[in-house]
């Protein structure tokens, strides 16, 4: 085996590697696990920067490669493009995952925080104009 098969077999590995994580980190937005998705997402990180690396190695075999050779090592590396391309479609729906979820918790603070000044401009009332309004303070 080559090199570049080896290099090949390798970056092929690591970009299903990436998808399990990545599956895995869409499956802990769902379940609204934090622990898990950091996992997912700190192993994903480790994952991306062996693929740079080993993807920067295949990049200086090939540039050294006469031209004629290129052909087949396109051949070769062909099978990890498409694996590549479903990892890049599931990290675009894990980033639009955490940006949904993003979204949520500003809205949500929105509220709490709108909630939070409703309840100091009540109180700020004096007792009897509170109770002008005829709202329950027991609970």
């Amino acid at each position: 085996m080559t090199s570049l098969q080896r290099a090949a077999t390798e970056l092929h590995t690591l970009a299903e590697r990436f998808i399990a994580l990545s599956e895995a980190g869409l499956q802990a937005c769902v379940e609204s696990n934090d622990g898990a998705l950091a996992t997912a997402l700190d192993a994903r990180d480790l994952v991306s920067a062996r693929f740079a690396t080993v993807a920067g190695h295949v990049s200086a075999l090939r540039r050294v490669m006469p031209r004629g050779q290129r052909a087949d090592a396109d051949a070769i590396l062909a099978p990890v493009e498409r694996v590549v391309r479903h990892a890049a479609t599931l990290n675009g729906a894990l980033l639009q995952r955490a940006a949904d979820l993003r979204g949520d918790i500003g809205r949500q603070l929105d509220l709490l925080r709108r909630d939070a000044e409703a309840g100091k401009a009540y109180h700020a009332r004096p007792a009897e104009a509170r109770h002008a309004l005829g709202l329950d303070e027991t609970r």
